[in-house]
């Protein structure tokens, strides 16, 4: 690799930090996942409220996308939507879900 390449690896590297910690200090919250136990949890009370089949389920701060994906193998038939504030959270999510048809992403508030 060259010089510049490695520079401008380190660089953008740096600026996924820094968007990091930047929409952290706007939100409070760090960007974490769920937790396949939490996500169990989630899916077993929206089981027992008995969902239409063709219900939206929104997920606010969606992170890495780990609770969406979930949702969107439980509950194939609602529509899952997730909204996420950080970049880099909210691209990775994107490529994460992108074969999931019944889930749409969004980026901002």
């Amino acid at each position: 690799m060259t010089p510049i390449a490695s520079l401008a690896a380190v660089l953008i590297v740096f600026a996924l930090g820094v968007s990091l910690l930047v929409f952290q200090g706007i939100t409070g919250v760090p960007p974490m996942s769920s937790s396949s136990s939490e996500a169990a949890d989630v899916i077993s009370l929206l089981k027992e409220a008995g969902l239409t089949e063709r219900v939206i389920v929104y997920e606010l701060g969606c992170g890495w996308g780990s609770l969406v994906i979930a949702l969107a193998r439980a509950f194939p038939d609602a529509e899952i939507r997730g909204i996420e504030m950080s970049p880099l959270p909210y691209w990775v999510a994107r490529i994460r879900t992108r074969k999931m048809p019944n889930v749409f992403l969004q980026r901002g508030k």
